[in-house]
C-alpha cells in the first residue's frame, strides 16, 4: 500500500509538508474517462504515468469540516488491506491529493456481471428472433451455444457454473478471514474478457464476530436481502452473503431477478410467495423477529423448480441450499465449493471456461458426474458402502428411507460436505493475475458536479 490515510491531530499542514503527500502524486495518474459516480465520489478510468497500467481511480469526497472520510471508504481500505485473493478486485494505492481528496486505485476490469446479462439478453433476443426469421444473426457473440437446457436470456449453465465458482472462491476467503461482504449483486461482480471474476465494493464490508454480532439492517441491496434482514433481525451471520450467492446465481440461470421487489414490504412478500410463507417448524424464531406479522399471507410456495426450471439436479440442489430461509441451514461458502456442481473445479479451470465463452470459442461439456451427482445421492452411496464393508446391505425400503433422511439433511443445512478436497487460497495463487479494464458504476445521486482540479484529463 502505497499511502495510508491518517489524522494529524487537527493541524493543517501546507501541502509540500503534509506527510500524506508525496510531491509526485498529481502526476502519478493520468484521467482518460468519468467510469460512474455516486454519493461519496466519482469513478475514473485512468492510467499511471510511470507503468502505462491501466486502473480504476476512485475519488472520494472528504468534508474536512463535518464527517471527515465516509466510512465506506475507511470500510473499503481496511479489509481490502487484509484481504488478497485472486478473486478479489486488488486495492493498488491509497493517497491524498494537494487538494485533499482521498483516491483509491483499483485494477481495472472489463464490465461488471450486470452488464454481462445485459449484453448476453440482447444478444440472445436477437439471435431468438434471427432464428425464426430464417435469417443470420450478425451480432457479436458474447458467448456460444450451451450444450444444456437454458432460460430465455439466461447465460449458458457452462458460463454460470464458471462465475459462480469464482464468485464463492473469494467469498470463501472473505469468511474465513472473518468478514461479511453485505453487499452481493451483479453490479458488485467483476469480470474480464480474459476470464478472471472477482468480487469488488467493499464499502459495506466488516469484520464479523464468532459466532454472530449485532448490526444495523440497512445492508445488501434490497433484491438480495436475505430475509432475515428483511424481517429485521440484527443479529446475523456469514450465511446473509449465501442468500445474495443464490440470488445470484438464479439471475444467471433464468435471465432475470429472481425476487426484484420495489420495497422491503413488496419483497418479502415476493420471496415468501416463491418459496412459501416461513413459520416456526421450517424457521425457529422467525416470528419472533421485529419485523414479523402474523397476519402475513400464507403462501405455500411456487418452488423454486417452477421459478428457476430446467437446473440439472446437482444445480438446484446447490440452489436449493443457497436459498433456506434459516441462516443456520445455509450451506457456507466452504462447503459450496465442495458441492459435487462445483467439486471439480478450480480458479484456473474456471478462468479459461470464462476465456472461452467470450472468446465465442464452443465451450467444454460439463462432466455428467458434476450435472447428476448431489449431496443426498453422495450421502446414500457412503451408507450404501459404509453397509458393504460391514457385510450387510440394506433393503430397498432402508435405502429409500436413508436416502430421504440423507435429502431433508441436505435441506436443514448442507450435511454431508465435509468430505473430500477443498480449494484454499493458497491453491488458488496460481489463478488468473491482475486484471485491466472497468470498475461498477455507483448510483447516481444527481450530482452533475465533475470539477475536479486534481488532474487534468
Amino acid at each position: 500500500m502505497a499511502g495510508t490515510v491518517a489524522h494529524t491531530g487537527g493541524e493543517h499542514l501546507p501541502p509540500a509538508q503534509d506527510p500524506l503527500l508525496g510531491k509526485d502524486d498529481r502526476e502519478r495518474y493520468s484521467k482518460i474517462e468519468k467510469l460512474g459516480e455516486g454519493t461519496y465520489g466519482v469513478v475514473y478510468k485512468a492510467e499511471a504515468r510511470s507503468t502505462g497500467e491501466l486502473v480504476a481511480l476512485k475519488k472520494i469526497r472528504v468534508d474536512t469540516w463535518t464527517d471527515g472520510v465516509p466510512a465506506t471508504a475507511m470500510r473499503e481500505i481496511s479489509s481490502l488491506r487484509d484481504i488478497r485473493h485472486p478473486c478479489i478486485v486488488d486495492l493498488r494505492d491509497v493517497f491524498v491529493s494537494y487538494s485533499g481528496n482521498l483516491y483509491l486505485v483499483f485494477e481495472l476490469l472489463d464490465m461488471d456481471l450486470k452488464r454481462v446479462f445485459d449484453e448476453h439478453r440482447k444478444f440472445d433476443a436477437a439471435a431468438r428472433r434471427a432464428a425464426e426469421a430464417g435469417t443470420a444473426c450478425v451480432l457479436p457473440r458474447p458467448t456460444t451455444p450451451s450444450a444444456y437446457p437454458q432460460q430465455p436470456g439466461g447465460l449458458p449453465l457452462e458460463v454460470s457454473r464458471a462465475v459462480l465458482f469464482q464468485l464463492l472462491a473469494g467469498l470463501n476467503t472473505c469468511h474465513e478471514r472473518r468478514y461479511l461482504h453485505r453487499d452481493l449483486k451483479p453490479q458488485n461482480v467483476l469480470v474480464k474478457r480474459t476470464g478472471e471474476t472477482k468480487l469488488a465494493d467493499f464499502g459495506l464490508a466488516r469484520p464479523s464476530a464468532v459466532p454472530a454480532r449485532q448490526y444495523t439492517h440497512e445492508v445488501v441491496t434490497l433484491w438480495y436481502r436475505p430475509p432475515e434482514v428483511l424481517l429485521g433481525g440484527e443479529v446475523y451471520t456469514a450465511a446473509l452473503d449465501l442468500w445474495s450467492v443464490g440470488c445470484i446465481f438464479a439471475e444467471m440461470a433464468c435471465g432475470r431477478p429472481l425476487f426484484p421487489g420495489d420495497s422491503e414490504i413488496d419483497q418479502m412478500h415476493r420471496v415468501f410467495e416463491g418459496l412459501g410463507t416461513p413459520n416456526e417448524d421450517t424457521w425457529s424464531g422467525c416470528t419472533s423477529l421485529r419485523n414479523w406479522r402474523h397476519d402475513f399471507p400464507q403462501w405455500r410456495g411456487r418452488g423454486l423448480a417452477a421459478l428457476v426450471p430446467g437446473l440439472p439436479p446437482s444445480a438446484a440442489e446447490l440452489l436449493q441450499a443457497f436459498l433456506h430461509f434459516d441462516p443456520s441451514c445455509r450451506i457456507s461458502a466452504r462447503n459450496a465449493l465442495r458441492h459435487p456442481f462445483l467439486a471439480d473445479m478450480d480458479v484456473e479451470t474456471s478462468v479459461r471456461i470464462l476465456a472461452t465463452a467470450f472468446a465465442g470459442a464452443p465451450l467444454p461439456r460439463i462432466p455428467q458426474h458434476a450435472l447428476d451427482g448431489t449431496m443426498a445421492a453422495a450421502a446414500a452411496a457412503a451408507t450404501t458402502a459404509a453397509a458393504a464393508d460391514r457385510g450387510f446391505v440394506q433393503p430397498p425400503q432402508r435405502m429409500a428411507a436413508s436416502s430421504s433422511s440423507s435429502s431433508g439433511a441436505v435441506a436443514a443445512g448442507g450435511a454431508g460436505l465435509g468430505r473430500g478436497p477443498f480449494p484454499t487460497a493458497a491453491g488458488h495463487a496460481a489463478g488468473p493475475g491482475a486484471g485491466a479494464e472497468a470498475y461498477p458504476r455507483e448510483a447516481d445521486d444527481g450530482d452533475d458536479d465533475d470539477d475536479d482540479d486534481d488532474f487534468e484529463m
